[in-house]
């Protein structure tokens, strides 16, 4: 890889710090169909110098990028590349307000009037589901917790039931 193709700055993130940064050529999907909430849809390919410490469920920033390291290889590049598998999470900016005041800005998608299933299979309500990267959500989260996006605030009132897979946490609203 010449290095003019390389100018994007991606900062990698672990556990929600910072652990190096890197140039990078990000090349978005060629196809692509509709995002599942957070996620995009089709894989990104990220092309950096070899690196020995990209692994899965790490974290690329940068230049508008959030991208999930999904998996990380030379394929025949013969040790000038590391080609890495990407899913980048879409959202808009909000910020997220815990009960005693702390603000976070994060990255979130909102899904409206999403059916709220209970334990017996039966339709129980309708509620919003906000969706936040993992990496930008709070440890710990208390009902009364909110979500402000694009002017209108969500007050989260539990865990989705399909929350977390390391990449999305899920709150309904």
């Amino acid at each position: 890889m010449r290095s003019g193709h390389l100018r994007t700055r991606l900062s990698i993130l672990e556990g929600g710090a910072e652990v190096g940064k890197v140039w990078a050529d990000v090349r978005p999907p060629t196809e692509s169909g509709e995002a599942k909430g957070l996620r995009e849809s089709g894989s990104t390919k990220v092309i950096i110098r070899p690196r020995p410490d990209i692994r899965p469920g790490q974290i690329l920033t940068g230049k508008g990028y959030v991208l999930v390291v999904e998996a990380a290889g030379d394929h025949l590049a013969r040790g000038r590349d590391l080609h890495i598998t990407c899913t980048r999470l879409l959202g808009t900016p909000g910020t997220y307000t815990q009960k005693d005041g702390t603000e976070i800005n994060v990255l979130a998608h909102v899904a409206v009037n999403t059916p709220y299933i209970g334990l017996n299979g039966q339709l129980m309500d309708f509620r919003y589901r906000v969706e936040v990267p993992s990496h930008q959500a709070p440890e710990s989260w208390q009902p009364g917790d909110k979500i402000t996006v694009g002017g209108r605030e969500y007050v989260l009132t539990g865990l989705a039931e399909d929350s977390g897979h390391g990449q999305v946490t899920a709150y309904t609203a």
